[in-house]
């Protein structure tokens, strides 16, 4: 029982019905799956200026030249 329930599952993901037959995703699966997506990499884009605010932040407590530090970080 519990194979068969993860079986249709992985179906279900790969966008097939459980008897096989390929199906594409509805356009309201599609924004869900696309919004999160997006939510989850706004979360890592804050994460990496928290990250990044503390390297500058760090860098001026020590006297140390944050623009020379953050030089490639910048786009070319």
């Amino acid at each position: 029982m519990r194979i068969e329930s993860a079986r249709i599952a992985q179906l279900k993901e790969s966008g097939r019905d459980p008897d096989g037959a390929r199906r594409r995703r509805s356009l309201e699966e599609r924004i869900a799956n696309l919004q999160a997506e997006n939510a989850d990499l706004i979360k890592q884009r804050d994460q990496l200026f928290e990250a990044l605010s503390a390297i500058a932040h760090n860098c001026l407590l020590k006297g140390l030249d944050v623009e020379n530090i953050l030089t490639p970080l910048r786009k070319r």
